[in-house]
């Protein structure tokens, strides 16, 4: 991802969260403490790249994550 957080970045970002989401609400997880809901979709649609940025790692991890098991 950019340091811009382009939208195409965060629309990445947003579906690789996305089954992660429905796996969680359909298994009674959902907005549990750590996990992540909707409000977390919404920040990284919203928030300016530099607040962005104190997450990088964390969003890296679930790209990688979600890349690796759908992609190949």
């Amino acid at each position: 991802m950019s340091k811009e957080w382009t939208a195409a970045d965060r629309l990445r970002l947003v579906a690789a969260m996305l089954p992660g989401i429905r796996d969680d609400i359909q298994n009674g997880r959902y907005s549990k403490p750590g996990r992540p809901n909707i409000t977390s979709l919404e920040h990284i649609l919203h928030e300016s790249p530099e607040v962005l940025e104190a997450y990088r790692g964390e969003c890296e991890a679930v790209l990688e994550k979600y890349e690796r098991e759908n992609l190949g």
